[in-house]
């Protein structure tokens, strides 16, 4: 059996060091190392461990014990390198030496228990190689077997011992008992992490993330604008629009632009009014950033689509598609102008501006939607004329902010263009309006239908994601959740909707 000379040659070395700094060695037997060595080239593992206790002595040297362990583990005398490390320990009296060499061995053994327990003392001294050997042990077991494992064996009154358990937990899905440690980690910069991640989860109920910034929000802190504002989109999400109103007068009335801005949309939105929603902008505007103002100015042009006044919508949305602005912007205003032809019953000025908005930024935000309502028109007037004008009626109800009549003309084009993208659209739009509504599980029965009905693969994918999302977090129906995101991986695996949904069962698995 080879064992490479540099370890071999090691201790005589370390002797030479000790005598450059003039210090005094532990008593070490060098003959009795060679011993060990010529022991482990026989294949004599035992004689070999004997002969490396007498050649350290009574109180060896830790890092000459390293090597005497790193020696008989790359001989593969895994038993004997753990004696040595635990003899070293004892030896020397201190109950977390050598922890993170015998969590490795541990670790390679697959006993993920004592590997925990070794990695845990080894936090101590350690925290960035031992937190890196626990993401090691969670992708070898899973991470809710070793958050399990590490909560009977950290110390959870030091902050590192917080995050890492907070962390653990985070990623096996458990974000209830992720925020138990992680509210109580001391540094600020470290805490306001964590809670960020937690906020920003694709996968755990909305509730959650709620109650992680609401309860974060009740010390002080320097970032409070900022979660403000997080919290109150949250619940706007939720449709808890009056809480959401109540934390955006408060900001709007401490001249945070941000919140009024949120705040005029609010009131558009969500309680029609779209009068109220200009006023604002219009007396605060001038005070905000110019991304801000930009952001106002479509804000605006939603408001006049609202009170349908048509035309003043098209200029200023002409104002934002034709002035000295990013083709991201450009592209956007466009797209509104489409869509105020669309609502007016023009889809050949429609098609027009759509266009315009696909070639005016082809990688940005619109790119695809504009594509997809010049094909969705384009097919319209080829099938059935009449769906292009219900789906005039449709959008300029929607953008009206007339729900019933928008719901009555989605549904009769729903009827009328089954199978096609118009139909499609409208199925969309109706399980959108119910769950805005709160109606979970009619807006079900709408995704169902639009699974069954549509030709398009990402469309019925993305109809079995958000099947998923109701049953899981609106309707708290796990099983059906797991089982519908199962369905739609089998139909359509190559999808990104697929995947998105495979995400969500490890996540919902785990909880």
């Amino acid at each position: 059996m080879k064992i490479k000379l540099n370890l071999l040659i090691v201790p005589a070395i370390c002797l030479a060091i000790f005598a450059a700094q003039g210090q005094k060695p532990q008593r070490f037997d060098q003959s009795t190392w060679q011993k060990a060595v010529v022991h482990l080239r026989e294949g004599n593992r035992e004689a070999a461990l004997e002969q490396f206790k007498i050649s350290l002595g009574g109180k060896p040297d830790q890092e000459m014990t390293r090597q005497a362990g790193r020696i008989l583990q790359q001989s593969e005398a895994t038993n004997q390198a753990e004696a040595i490390y635990l003899w070293g320990r004892k030896a020397l009296k201190e109950k977390n030496l050598f922890a993170y060499e015998l969590g490795e061995l541990f670790q390679q053994q697959l006993k993920y228990r004592e590997a925990a327990r070794e990695f845990a003392r080894a936090l101590k001294q350690q925290p960035g190689r031992a937190m890196g050997k626990f993401e090691e042990l969670s992708l070898q077991a899973g991470y809710k077997a070793v958050a399990v494992l590490a909560e009977n064996e950290v110390d959870a009154e030091t902050d590192d011992g917080r995050w890492l358990l907070g962390e653990l937990f985070r990623k096996s899905g458990d974000y209830q008992r992720a925020w138990h440690y992680h509210k109580k980690i001391k540094d600020g910069k470290r805490l306001r992490m964590a809670v960020g991640q937690l906020a920003a989860q694709p996968g755990p109920d909305i509730t959650i993330a709620i109650s992680v910034i609401a309860e974060y929000l009740e010390g002080e802190r320097v970032d409070r604008i900022y979660w403000e504002i997080k919290l109150s989109e949250l619940y706007l999400t939720k449709g808890d629009h009056q809480k959401a109103e109540k934390m955006l007068i408060s900001l709007s009335d401490k001249k945070i632009p941000q919140a009024q801005l949120d705040l005029a949309g609010l009131w558009l939105r969500h309680k029609n009014e779209p009068r109220q929603a200009m006023a604002l902008i219009d007396n605060q505007k001038k005070y905000w950033p110019d991304s801000l103002k930009i952001e106002g100015d479509f804000t605006v042009c939603l408001c006049l689509m609202a009170l349908s006044d048509w035309e003043r919508a098209g200029d200023k949305c002409a104002g934002l598609a034709e002035g000295m602005h990013q083709p991201k912007i450009k592209q956007r205003g466009y797209y509104l102008l489409g869509e105020i032809k669309l609502a007016r019953n023009q889809p050949d000025e429609a098609l027009k501006y759509y266009g315009q908005a696909a070639r005016a930024d082809q990688e940005g935000a619109y790119a695809n939607d504009a594509l997809a309502r010049i094909l969705l028109i384009s097919q319209s007037k080829t099938d059935k004329i009449s769906d292009v004008e219900l789906l005039g009626r449709a959008m300029a109800f929607k953008y009206q902010g007339d729900q019933v009549r928008a719901g009555k003309t989605f549904a009769q084009l729903a009827d009328s263009g089954s199978g096609t993208m118009a139909g499609d659209l409208a199925l969309t739009e109706l399980a959108e309006m119910d769950f805005v509504q709160g109606s979970f599980n009619q807006a079900i029965d709408r995704l169902k239908r639009l699974a069954e009905n549509t030709s398009d693969t990402i469309t019925a994918a993305n109809a079995y994601y958000r099947m998923g999302r109701i049953y899981f977090h609106q309707i708290k129906q796990k099983k059906a959740a797991l089982e519908c995101w199962r369905l739609g991986i089998i139909k359509y695996p190559n999808t990104s909707w697929a995947e998105m949904m495979r995400q969500e069962m490890e996540s919902g698995q785990a909880q």
